[in-house]
């Protein structure tokens, strides 16, 4: 037994020594193809015609293009010699002929359900506060070339109930396939509510709101956000777990229209201070009509705090 292991090991190492010295011997030859199609694995028979006595052809035939030499879409003449290089091949005998191989993808279709996916996203994407219902588009089936494609999509006409797009499909700049499709569409809003019953004249704070997402009915509901609830005084009563609503608040006007105010008369060193009664509502900045009191006339003044204003020259 000992003595057929030692024949069997001795048999391999001729086998493998007269292979390095024919490969010594021969000038080997890589003739590198134009293009090929990219598939997993590849190997150097894939993307080359060898020349080479048989035991070294199969050797380099059988050697695998690493994912590091694909991933451009082209395996050059350099990349092929590290390939040899790293599996102990002597480069100085293999002569390579050509300076690359491009690398192209299968064609692929586009289908309904690619475009539908891609509509999805779009939507989403663009228009967060909506929900899909559903999609209409045309029944398609596009061949897509092997270097790829682009979707631009592009909404025509936004109704309350309906996203109308126009589709077009490019590959290297060129329009494949232009199409239109509508998206039916539900409406939210993050609507501002009471967590608690507000009373009159109260101004509200983060203490008595919440949001809750709430579905439009039709572009006529007003909801309001707590971005514009929150500082604005209740016009009325408001019980809790309300949606809070544009007609239920008012802004926290500095000057309210029907208060009594302090009107500032100042010019060349005099000031004066009277009483006037606002016509109108005004936060700091603002110019409203106000009524002097003592005279009854109407003056312009602006508001410069809360219940005061300055006569306007």
């Amino acid at each position: 037994m000992r003595c057929c292991e030692l024949l069997r090991i001795l048999s391999r190492n001729l086998f493998l020594l007269l292979g390095l010295v024919l490969f010594a011997a021969a000038q080997n030859l890589i003739v590198l193809k134009t293009s090929v199609l990219d598939k997993s694995p590849l190997k150097l028979a894939d993307i080359a015609t060898i020349e080479a006595p048989s035991n070294i052809k199969n050797l380099i035939a059988s050697l695998q293009i690493p994912p590091q030499y694909r991933s451009d879409g082209v395996i050059t003449q350099a990349e092929i010699t590290k390939i040899l290089a790293n599996s102990l091949i002597d480069t100085k005998k293999v002569k390579i002929v050509g300076q690359k191989v491009v690398l192209f993808k299968k064609a692929t279709l586009l289908t309904k359900q690619n475009l539908r996916k891609q509509i999805e996203e779009f939507i989403q994407a663009n228009y967060p506060h909506i929900r899909i219902k559903s999609i209409d588009l045309p029944k398609v089936a596009i061949k897509i070339p092997p270097e790829g494609y682009h979707i631009a999509i592009k909404p025509t006409t936004v109704s309350f109930a309906h996203i109308y797009l126009r589709i077009k499909i490019f590959s290297q700049r060129k329009v494949l396939k232009s199409l239109r499709a509508s998206v039916a569409i539900e409406r939210f809003i993050q609507a501002a509510v009471a967590t608690k019953k507000i009373p009159k004249g109260t101004v509200i704070t983060d203490r008595d709101i919440t949001t809750k997402k709430v579905r439009l009915k039709n572009s006529a509901q007003k909801f309001v956000s707590a971005g514009e609830v929150l500082g604005a005084v209740a016009k009325r009563d408001i019980g809790a777990n309300v949606i809070i609503k544009e007609y239920m608040i008012e802004p926290n006007y500095a000057v309210k229209r029907k208060r009594s105010v302090k009107i500032i008369y100042q010019r060349d060193g005099i000031h004066i201070e009277l009483l006037g009664l606002a016509l109108e509502n005004g936060n700091v900045g603002d110019i409203i009509r106000v009524k002097n009191l003592s005279s009854n006339k109407v003056l312009r003044c602006k508001v410069l705090s809360n219940g005061v204003v300055g006569f306007v020259y």
